[in-house]
């Protein structure tokens, strides 16, 4: 157990307030916020909880201009519903005295970003997303739609609003603002006629060029700052905007990273009465320790003015489970960031299950955290609810998992497909996999990865060995960003099992020295940004003429997704997909059955897989396929 503080001088409450301060509250008790609970019966279960906020992210219609008038009128069936749902979390939020956080995106819907860009000039910025300093997009996107809600809510008595959270990422275009200064040909431009520089902009066509000018002239610093300060203008706007009508609102946006947008877009919208609202996604895990306390003090040091800190924390079902390990951690972690934050919130409350018992364990969870934090509130001192490192998940059936491997089997024909030079292999998550070293091996079993961190996510990426009795023979950390060879010790067993976690991180698998099987207990997620995540291959046995992949892609997340037969030619391909779907794969009209394989490209950020009426096991090598019958693939 992890005792990060035991007294009350360790408290870090940035900008402390006076009792008659409009965020009094947020000092006093701490925000305690749940992310878009999905049914009304859940903002109930919050305030049985003790929490004191909720924050839906609800997306009303763009239009080209907002006429206050129209603000109850519905553009379009969805704006309908949507509009409904804000009045009533709103007027449920009231009664229950919990505090409501709307919450809007930049691009999560396609309408968004369309009407954004309709008849823009400044669309044309060599890509498919907007400026950061496009004010018709900002316009249309953010004041406006503010705007709308500010009359949607007007009457206070019957509607709680309590604080207006931006959300930089752009689902719906599958990806997030530049965070640091855009050359693109409207920003570019823009600047070049702001500051009246005589330069013809015709030869510096790409974003690599202007860049590139900028610095030759030494106008690099000067371009940034320009940027800098049209971003915290349009900030300032915002916050103008907002507190001409309802001062006591708080400003600010979920996700946090060290680059401009952020800086300069928390410049804008805070002030010392009122401090920005920064939410960070990369405290997401639920690590607490030394780093956490660095990386929140961190923050508040980038961003260099005051902020109300509040890191979130990923909650939510595992493969149709409750992960009680996990949430027995919760409650002292979460309740020790607190003393080096003002709160937390929750993402989130509609993945808590569908039944009683199954959102009963997480509510639960979040009341120790509360009750702890409604006790320091009374007496002013820090309860004795330490922090603990997060569990590492072992699969269900894990240990019958390693005695059934015993008896698996090489296939007995000769495997005819070629192994692609680079195998690598991205994974993201907790998995188990099996090894069977072999006999005549004068190394010991070796598996060759390499730990990948995403930004600034604290998760440790840890593996696991057991010999073939789940007896735990090695455990230690695997490095980012540096191969590393993670040898067998020296034992008797036929088979070792593997756990290898990584959190909200990943890691790579660049090789292994003997067979080795990835066993997922359902979906296997994948993660390239950009790039390859990995080939892998499966056994297909005789008599199975079709099968089914099912695909787990989110929204602004595409992938592409080809599966191969056995002599190695494409038999499926499901390009750019970006939902959850499932794939028809026709074994008779192909090779035939064997070892065949599914290779994961032009992966965005997440993907993820699995065979459904297939044994869910995969080798990174055709020749690694072990199976569980003895049968030659035909």
């Amino acid at each position: 157990m992890l005792n990060t503080l035991n007294t009350t001088e360790n408290q870090a409450q940035a900008n402390p307030r006076d009792t008659e301060s409009p965020l009094a509250w947020i000092h006093r008790e701490k925000i305690r916020m749940g992310w878009s609970p999905e049914r009304y019966e859940q903002y109930h279960r919050m305030a049985d909880a003790g929490m004191n906020a909720v924050m839906p992210r609800h997306e009303l219609d763009v239009v080209l201009e907002y006429d206050p008038a129209q603000a109850e009128t519905p553009q379009s069936p969805n704006d309908a519903k949507i509009i409904e749902m804000i009045r009533d979390g709103s007027k449920l939020s009231k009664d229950l005295g919990m505090r409501y956080f709307h919450c809007l995106n930049l691009a999560a819907e396609r309408q968004t970003y369309e009407v954004g860009f309709h008849n823009n000039p400044a669309r044309e910025n060599d890509g498919r997303l907007p400026s950061p300093v496009d004010y018709v997009y900002w316009k249309r996107t953010i004041l406006d739609r503010v705007s709308r809600v500010l009359d949607l809510l007007e009457d206070q008595e019957t509607y709680a609003l309590d604080a207006i959270i931006l959300d930089p990422e752009m689902y719906a275009l599958g990806d997030a603002l530049p965070g640091h200064a855009d050359y693109g040909k409207f920003a570019f431009e823009l600047y070049l006629q702001e500051t009246k520089q005589a330069v013809s902009s015709s030869e510096l066509t790409t974003p690599d060029l202007r860049r590139d000018w900028l610095i030759a002239k030494d106008l690099q610093e000067s371009y940034e700052q320009w940027q800098f300060d049209v971003i915290a203008g349009f900030g300032r706007e915002l916050r103008e905007l907002v507190h001409a009508r309802r001062p006591e609102l708080l400003l600010g946006y979920i996700i946090y990273e060290d680059k401009m947008w952020f800086h300069a877009m928390a410049a804008g919208l805070s002030t010392p009465e009122m401090p920005v609202f920064i939410g960070p996604e990369t405290t997401y895990s639920g690590v607490m320790d030394d780093r956490m306390i660095a990386y929140l003090a961190g923050i508040r040091e980038q961003v260099k003015v005051p902020t109300i800190l509040v890191p979130g924390i990923m909650m939510m079902m595992d493969n149709g489970r409750v992960p009680h390990e996990f949430l027995e951690v919760v409650p002292g972690n979460v309740y020790q960031r607190c003393q080096y934050s003002e709160g937390y919130w929750v993402y989130a409350i509609y993945t808590f299950g569908d039944t009683d018992e199954e959102q009963s364990a997480f509510f639960n969870a979040l009341k120790i955290v509360d009750d702890a934090l409604d006790e320091q509130a009374r007496t002013g001192k820090v309860v004795d609810l330490p922090a603990s490192p997060l569990p590492i998940k072992t699969p269900l059936g894990f240990n019958e998992m390693l005695v059934d491997a015993r008896d698996w089997k090489p296939l007995a024909s000769p495997v005819t497909q070629a192994t692609p030079s680079d195998i690598t292999a991205k994974l993201r998550g907790s998995y188990a996999m099996v090894l069977w070293p072999q006999a005549n091996e004068r190394e010991r079993a070796t598996i060759i990865l390499s730990g990948i961190q995403f930004g600034v996510y604290l998760d440790v990426c840890e593996a696991m060995l057991f010999d073939e009795n789940n007896q735990l023979i090695w455990k230690d950390l695997v490095p980012f960003n540096r191969t590393t060879g993670l040898k067998v010790p020296e034992n008797d067993s036929k088979v070792i099992g593997a756990i290898i976690s990584s959190g909200m991180n990943a890691y790579a698998i660049l090789d292994t020295t003997c067979p080795m099987m990835i066993l997922p207990e359902n979906y296997l997620e994948v993660n390239a940004q950009q790039g390859r995540a990995g080939r892998f291959y499966f056994y297909v046995p005789a008599g199975k003429d079709q099968f089914q992949v099912a695909l787990a892609n989110t929204q602004g997340e595409p992938a592409d997704y080809t599966v191969y037969d056995s002599m190695g030619k494409p038999v499926t391909t499901a390009e750019a997909v970006n939902r959850n779907q499932t794939i028809d794969v026709s074994v008779a009209g192909s090779s035939g059955p064997g070892v065949w394989s599914i290779e994961v490209h032009h992966v965005l950020d997440d993907a993820a897989f699995k065979l459904v009426d297939l044994p869910n096991r995969f080798a990174l090598r055709p020749e690694y396929i072990m199976v569980d019958s003895y049968e030659s693939a035909q």
